[in-house]
């Protein structure tokens, strides 16, 4: 009974790890930068702008 409970607490993390390795390998095929990167990108861009 002990290692059912266990082995079901791992099933989430798991999960989280897979999702996040395919959404990385994914992410990476389709654009140069990283996820963060881009948003900071975005988030700074209009201060190029500004003199």
């Amino acid at each position: 009974m002990l290692g059912t409970g266990a082995q079901q607490s791992w099933t989430p993390l798991l999960m989280f790890v897979l999702g996040a390795a395919l959404f990385a390998a994914v992410w990476s095929r389709f654009f140069r930068r990283s996820p963060l990167e881009y948003l900071l990108n975005a988030a700074t861009r209009p201060a190029k702008y500004t003199r």
